[in-house]
């Protein structure tokens, strides 16, 4: 009802699409959801932390860079932590250039972030938390060990392994709260053939050609 263009829930780091090489099957299929939206047993983690109605948690900031549909958003987890946790929520938007700097400085509660793959494989996602600089302040040695072991064997079954074992560490740790993964929408009349949308997002018309058949 927010984002709209049939965008995807996510409930993991890594999108779908994104194949297992060792086994042929998607690398999403196979580790499943990693979060699941449970407001009780939020707010029964809550009260073991020491934080009830008359000791609520401390307010909490979103910051996320001037959009509306990021407004959009922002707004709608406000009002979810505000209805379902009792959690008092601010929003800061700051320009984008500000804004980049914030979170490069981790000058910041919750930020927004997003990522686009730069190549067809789940590496492209965790390979961002292993960054020395990553705007996330993320800096587990166990998490870059298994990133670490994953680039450097050629057993397919072990990597993907290893990468499932990470991806689950940053939920572990508490690093993202993954809302959608994006969709691409498009347009194309039936008589259109050959065209190819890759992986990325990319569309390809080298073999694109119209079928006059159809079309008349």
């Amino acid at each position: 009802h927010i984002i709209r263009a049939e965008k995807e829930p996510a409930y993991a780091w890594v999108p779908p699409g994104l194949k297992d090489k060792a086994t042929g099957r998607d690398f999403r299929e196979e580790g499943g959801n990693l979060i699941s939206e449970d407001p009780e047993t939020a707010r029964n983690l809550l009260r073991e932390a020491g934080y009830d109605e008359n000791h609520p948690l401390p307010p909490v900031t979103i910051l996320f860079n001037t959009n509306e549909m990021h407004k959009a958003v922002a707004e709608a987890i406000q009002a979810m932590w505000k209805d379902n946790l009792g959690v008092s929520v601010s929003l800061m938007n700051q320009e984008s250039k500000v804004f980049m700097a914030s979170r490069a400085q981790g000058d910041y509660q919750v930020a927004r972030a997003s990522w686009i793959a730069d190549y067809a494989d789940p590496m492209t996602f965790l390979d961002v938390f292993a960054d020395e600089e990553n705007d996330a302040q993320y800096h587990n040695p166990a998490y870059n060990e298994l990133i670490r072991r994953a680039k450097s064997t050629n057993d397919e079954a072990q990597r993907m392994a290893y990468m499932h074992q990470a991806e689950q560490m940053l939920f572990d740790d508490c690093v993202i709260i993954p809302i959608y993964y994006t969709t691409q929408p498009y347009v194309a009349q039936p008589y259109i053939k050959g065209y190819h949308w890759s992986q990325l997002g990319l569309v390809d018309f080298k073999n694109a050609y119209i079928d006059e058949g159809e079309r008349t």
